[in-house]
């Protein structure tokens, strides 16, 4: 699950302590631009519902810009700049068309992080920042041994796409020493085929079959083990506009090793509980693994500051207040 659809599931589950429920009208999963055949029916939905505000989701912006000329007002809820992420440069180019178009017309827009507004301001002069919130992991499954016989163990949660950087990430992590680390992948590997196919064919070369481990998707409910398993995390995603599983690393007490990219600088704080680097330097990226495992007071230290940064993050009820508030419908 992405974290743009666990915000709108959380968001409908909290909705309803304020008084209001959420209801979900979804384009048809069609090839770019064939959902925007579906918007009569859309258009005839919400004309029925009369709702009391209408929220435009960014992942469909552009298949709605035509139902700006019905005047009703509506908020965007914004997770990904516009033109969207890992498409076409001829797609992107007509998405980010459409974006822009429909964002301009918006009432407001939500964003899921300040960085994220930033790149939204001149598109909108009214942008409400409602981050993710970031809730307790579910550890009730205790902690199993990760290391596998190694030194540290190394998480990392993300589903198999070009945005996540995978490839740099086993980049980084074959130039440790092979009794360092296991590194351990979570997240669905069948989004991409092409590029799920080539991660895979690198996790089975001779210098890192033994020690990577794929698990793929896990339920929600086991992650928290997982987390409380591992030492250290470490994604080299291109690109988070907020972060969600980064935050999640937080909240389990975990330093962090990335990229200084997106959002990444607002929500980690270089040295503090974790270490970011230069995008594309996949060496220094190496050299900051290396560094958290063969450290274990420096990993220490760093752990209890992510818990105390963790403390601090948003919860799904602050969340929703900050949603409200864009809406103008009362909290």
């Amino acid at each position: 699950m992405t974290g743009g659809f666990l915000y709108h599931r959380r968001l409908a589950e909290k909705l309803p302590d304020f008084g209001f429920e959420l209801e979900f009208l979804s384009f048809p999963e069609w090839r770019f631009p064939c959902p925007a055949a579906a918007l009569p029916w859309i258009l005839g939905r919400l004309m029925r519902a009369r709702p009391a505000a209408v929220i435009v989701d960014s992942l469909i912006a552009a298949y709605f810009s035509p139902l700006t000329l019905w005047k009703r007002p509506f908020v965007g809820i914004v997770h990904q700049a516009p033109g969207g992420i890992d498409h076409g440069p001829w797609r992107t180019a007509i998405q980010s068309y459409l974006d822009r178009f429909v964002y301009r017309r918006a009432e407001a827009l939500i964003a899921c992080s300040g960085w994220l507004a930033e790149t939204l301001s001149d598109f909108n002069g009214r942008i409400v920042v409602a981050e993710p919130g970031c809730e307790s992991l579910d550890r009730s499954g205790g902690r199993f041994d990760l290391r596998g016989g190694r030194q540290d163990a190394i998480l990392s949660v993300a589903n198999w796409q070009p945005v996540k950087g995978l490839e740099s990430l086993l980049e980084a992590f074959s130039c440790l020493p092979e009794e360092l680390a296991t590194l351990h992948l979570v997240g669905d590997r069948r989004l991409e085929t092409d590029y799920g196919r080539a991660i895979w064919e690198r996790v089975s070369q001779p210098d890192l079959e033994s020690r990577v481990v794929v698990h793929g998707c896990i339920e929600p409910a086991a992650l928290g083990s997982y987390y409380s398993s591992a030492d250290l995390f470490a994604l080299a995603s291109k690109g988070e506009t907020y972060g969600s599983v980064y935050a999640e690393a937080l909240s389990a007490g975990l330093p962090i090793v990335g990229w200084k990219t997106g959002n990444l600088p607002h929500l980690i704080d270089h040295e503090v509980d974790g270490l970011l680097v230069d995008f594309g330097r996949v060496e220094e990226l190496a050299d900051s693994l290396r560094r958290l495992c063969v450290d274990p007071t420096l990993r220490g230290a760093m752990s209890q500051r992510a818990l105390a940064r963790a403390s601090n993050l948003p919860s799904w009820t602050d969340t929703t207040r900050k949603v409200l508030e864009a809406l103008n419908v009362g909290a």
